[in-house]
């Protein structure tokens, strides 16, 4: 059994993730935001991203997306 909200998140998260690596660029993140209704700059994203990109390689793995 998955809760609903789970599989929302699953679902948004894999519709951003348009390479799908399982993880998100800036760009994506950028289409994630949108998505959710939150309308942010490419300058916020970047400046988001340096604080959750933890290895520098500009990526952010998003493992509990992909939990079962």
């Amino acid at each position: 059994y998955m809760p609903f909200h789970t599989t929302v998140a699953i679902n948004i998260f894999s519709f951003s993730d348009v390479d799908n690596s399982k993880e998100l660029d800036c760009r994506e993140l950028l289409v994630l935001f949108n998505v959710l209704g939150c309308k942010a700059t490419k300058g916020q994203i970047s400046n988001l991203m340096k604080d959750i990109d933890l290895d520098s390689s500009g990526k952010r793995l998003y493992i509990f997306c992909y939990l079962k």
